[in-house]
């Protein structure tokens, strides 16, 4: 459609600031131009007068155009001259369109779209060439988006909206899309804003008005009203003689024609039907011939066989021809678009590769740094652990040369403490190996914490002896024998309590021993309640041996059904003893309250549930409170005085239950009332 390849071209002519008279350059210009190019090398000067003179003869000599703008476009590509191909490839683009070459006007609209998507000005020119260029292909959906797409960049961007000219462009060529999709009613819609905005634009108004009406009578026509259509088509007629512009007069001369002919005036219908068809030919302008051609053959039909048979031909000749051009231009369009595909999965790939090495050595990088950090903090780790235990071994071994000063008795318990240590050096590197604790910073600390109590009373009664053996040889001297044995009591007394927190110590370690150390025994069939049973009597008659004032009432729920499981009875009894031992020293604190009507209960019971044991070992004694519910299994934690426990019982007790056995433990307890310890094992 000629108006919408004159819609283009004024976009581009008015962006390229070239003097674009409607009614024609001077040839006087064009003769200067031509002459100055005759003259100039190949830099950017000829490239500007190259497109200078391609716009100006692509009203009047297409194939000239193009072939001074194919010039001007590989010579900015040859110099990288960027502001030569923004002038260059808009107008080529639309020459390659108009002469049917739209394969090729649409590579370079694409390619205007993609260099200049950031200056939306620009951008605009490109829209309108590739609508030129779908329009031409035939693709009249895809040209109408484009369309739209100028229109909505004008409404998301009101910055660049006061170029009236661009939005009067996408309005009429919408309107030309919408008649070619037999869509008449948006036609019109579309075609009377064409003219609103036309009405606006201050310069060359004869031709922007004019284009305007046009597009309203070819609206017109396609709602069958050839009266309202002539009107319209008659000022776009005047327009196009007072501006001389002879393409755009040839095809409105066609409207009229086709209006003239839906009218029945078929004299006025041969007059501009004639008068398109031999501007046309004289200018080489094949769409307007064949169209004009196709007219007079229909005209001459009834009256001149023999004209109208000539005009078919002329007609068909022409459509051939334009078909083969038409078949030439797929071709290309997918030739360049099979490059362009290619091209853009090589490009893929290579960013993929870089990507991917990229990613590889950053991967490498952080796999160098996470080395180094583990062995940086390794090794940190690894001399703090050994100064720790450097300066322990010095503080040990400080201890013990005091203890053997202390005589043959002092002697022999300095022994055993060095042997306790010992064994608390190899405790510890079990419990590491094991890893049964997070931290070893935090067992060390624990383990020194319970052992420095018995080593600070040893290292006390020690001083204490060495003093008063110092008196006693003193008194032996004097021959004061009743003081030499008040001593020697004294001394036995020192002895007794220094026996007794080695004791201590011992108790300590072997606590811990037991906890860390990892069960060799092997699982066989047991009877629970015997095994409970066994060990209530057991301990009840333990404490009884300590304690005779001790008592408590005894209850036993067995469930006789319970069937042997597989367990290890060493590890399960040394569960249930520490259980009950915890019990019948709750009852017993709780009994020294002096409550009067208190009386002492614990009570086991056993019952199958589903494929599980369950054992419960239940007090009614003080209670667990429930601020510490949650550290009475860890490690060291005990709420007994100091010398009664060692915190270890329940945390071994989980451990064999948990981990050894893949059962579970829990207290249930209310402060006041009691508690009850719940154990699970699966069968």
């Amino acid at each position: 459609m000629r108006i919408v390849i004159l819609t283009c071209f004024l976009c581009f002519v008015g962006h390229l600031c070239v003097v674009a008279q409607p009614q024609g350059f001077s040839n006087t210009l064009l003769d200067s131009l031509e002459k100055r190019l005759a003259t100039l090398p190949n830099d950017t000067n000829r490239i500007n007068t190259l497109t200078k003179i391609a716009v100006i003869y692509s009203n009047t000599n297409v194939e000239k155009s193009i072939l001074l703008g194919e010039e001007a476009l590989k010579l900015s590509r040859k110099l990288n001259y960027a502001e030569g191909l923004r002038k260059i490839l808009a107008p080529l683009s639309f020459q390659y369109s108009i002469s049917g070459q739209w394969a090729k006007g649409l590579e370079l609209a694409l390619e205007g779209k993609e260099r200049y998507k950031d200056d939306l000005y620009v951008l605009g020119n490109y829209i309108n060439m590739a609508k030129l260029a779908y329009e031409k292909q035939g693709d009249y959906k895809r040209c109408l988006e484009e369309c739209h797409e100028n229109i909505r960049m004008f409404k998301n961007h009101p910055e660049i909206a006061f170029n009236p000219v661009h939005k009067w462009a996408s309005y009429m060529t919408a309107s030309h899309m919408y008649c070619k999709l037999q869509q008449a009613d948006s036609a019109l819609i579309y075609a009377f804003k064409c003219l609103s905005c036309a009405q606006s634009i201050k310069f060359n108004a004869t031709h922007f008005v004019g284009y305007a009406h046009n597009t309203i009578g070819i609206g017109y026509l396609a709602q069958n009203k050839p009266d309202s259509a002539i009107a319209h088509l008659h000022i776009m007629r005047s327009a196009m003689e007072q501006t001389n512009n002879p393409f755009t007069l040839q095809e409105t001369q066609i409207y009229l024609a086709n209006a003239m002919q839906k009218k029945g005036v078929l004299d006025s219908m041969h007059y501009y039907a004639k008068t398109a068809y031999d501007g046309a030919a004289k200018m080489g302008n094949d769409v307007n011939e064949m169209n004009a051609a196709l007219i007079l053959s229909e005209y001459f039909e009834k009256i001149d066989p023999i004209k109208s048979l000539f005009y078919l031909k002329n007609h068909n000749a022409i459509k051939e021809k334009l078909f083969t051009q038409d078949q030439t231009n797929k071709r290309y369009f997918l030739e360049s678009e099979q490059r362009n595909k290619l091209a853009e999965l090589e490009k893929k790939e290579i960013n993929t590769k870089n990507r991917i090495r990229q990613n590889t050595l950053l991967v490498g990088l952080f796999t160098l740094i996470l080395l180094a950090g583990v062995l940086i903090y390794t090794n940190r780790r690894k001399k703090l652990l050994n100064d720790k235990l450097n300066q322990q071994k010095l503080q040990i071994e400080s201890q013990n040369q005091d203890l053997v000063n202390s005589g043959l008795e002092l002697a022999l318990k300095n022994s055993a403490l060095e042997t306790t240590l010992a064994d608390l050096r190899t405790t510890q590197a079990q419990l590491i190996q094991s890893e049964k604790l997070a931290s070893l910073g935090e067992l060390t600390a624990g383990i020194a914490h319970e052992i420095q109590n018995p080593l600070n009373f040893v290292n006390n009664f020690a001083e204490v002896s060495a003093e008063m053996l110092g008196e006693m040889k003193e008194e032996i001297k004097a021959g004061n024998t009743s003081e030499v044995i008040a001593i020697a009591d004294d001394l036995e007394q020192n002895l007794n309590k220094i026996n007794h927190h080695g004791q201590r110590a011992s108790s300590i370690v072997k606590g811990m021993l037991e906890h860390s150390r990892a069960s060799t025994g092997v699982k066989e069939p047991t009877d629970i309640n015997a095994l409970a049973d066994e060990y209530l009597r057991l301990a009840y008659h333990g404490l009884r041996a300590k304690d005779n004032n001790f008592n408590v009432t005894m209850e036993t729920h067995f469930d006789p059904s319970l069937p042997k499981i597989e367990v290890i009875p060493q590890d399960i009894s040394r569960v249930l003893l520490n259980l009950i031992n915890n019990a019948f020293y709750a009852v017993n604190e709780k009994a020294k309250s002096g409550i009067k009507s208190y009386q002492p209960t614990v009570t086991v019971n056993t019952i199958k549930m589903g494929d599980a044991i369950e054992i419960s070992i239940k007090d009614n004694g003080n209670g667990v409170p429930e601020a510490i519910k949650d550290k009475i299994f860890q490690p060291f934690f005990t709420t007994k005085p100091t010398g009664q426990g060692t915190g270890l019982g329940l945390s071994l007790s989980y451990d064999i239950i948990t981990k050894g056995h893949g059962g579970s433990i829990h207290v249930i307890s209310s402060t006041g009332e009691g508690s009850e310890f719940i154990l699970n094992l699966p069968l």
